[in-house]
């Protein structure tokens, strides 16, 4: 059977190890075809736009997009039940260690999302420095204390992720 890469990339990044049933594929599908249409109906509005008022408003549109997939994504994944890990009472602390995995690996990817829409934001001009001087003595201290933030929240996401381990009895 063919493989979908949207499908597969979802369970690697939710962690679901269970086969999905035609109706919960069906749901996954019919979203992606909704989130590709809002995607270039955003691309062609928002070039227009840009065409018509001479600004960049492709970034901020595709900014706005992207946001709205994320929560519709997380959404679905709740509703369907995907965010759950049925485990035995042995596979606990494997369960876990794969939870502890998960979480940072969804901080660290929205964290490189951010940085990009930052940087897209900034070189848009639409967050403008003035009289910052980027090779001053403040960018070390700022940039640990965005790491700790950073590391911060991924370890309240963990906990708050805790809950969501479901203990089955065989």
């Amino acid at each position: 059977m063919k493989k979908n890469l949207q499908i597969e990339f979802i369970k690697y990044f939710y962690g679901i190890t269970t086969e999905l049933d035609e109706y919960v594929k069906q749901e996954l599908y019919n979203f992606g075809n909704n989130m590709y249409m809002l995607f270039s109906f955003s691309m062609i509005g928002g070039w227009i736009l840009s065409i018509c008022f001479n600004q960049d408003c492709l970034t901020p549109i595709l900014l706005i997009g992207f946001i709205y997939s994320q929560i519709k994504q997380e959404s679905l994944i709740m509703k369907l039940g995907l965010n759950k890990m049925e485990v035995t009472a042995n596979e606990v602390e494997s369960a876990k260690k794969m939870l502890l995995r998960r979480t940072f690996l969804h901080v660290f990817i929205s964290g490189i999302i951010a940085a990009m829409v930052f940087h897209g934001l900034v070189r848009g001009g639409y967050i403008v420095f003035k009289g910052f001087d980027p090779s001053s003595s403040f960018m070390v201290p700022g940039i640990i204390a965005v790491f700790v933030a950073i590391v911060f929240t991924a370890f309240i996401f963990y906990y708050c992720n805790l809950k969501r381990i479901i203990v089955v009895e065989e």
